[in-house]
């Protein structure tokens, strides 16, 4: 148990906890069915927090996820997709 000081600031780097093999497998490796409600039952729901939490959460969640969800209609609706291989070839670089 540990005792903050009142007015002690905390961050949680988000980037870490969503990276800890604690809580993913293989955490640095692209698997979406991570997310399926099977999978998402089994772990911490605290370990994946892409906005942050409680009343101090990210301002623009709201506007970030009807954002991404209207980019994906429009993908959907105007773009043609074909895989281009598998998902093991795929590198991500975050700069």
């Amino acid at each position: 148990s540990i005792t903050l000081p009142a007015g002690t600031s905390l961050v949680i780097p988000i980037h870490n906890v969503h990276r800890d093999p604690r809580y993913w497998e293989d955490p640095h490796k692209v698997m979406p069915e991570r997310f399926l409600p099977e999978n998402v039952k089994k772990r911490d729901p605290n370990a994946f927090v892409p906005f942050s939490l409680g009343p101090m959460d990210c301002l623009g969640r709201v506007y970030a996820t009807a954002l991404i969800k209207t980019i994906v209609v429009w993908v959907l609706r105007y773009a043609q997709l074909e895989p281009a291989g598998t998902l093991d070839n795929i590198k991500l670089n975050i700069a």
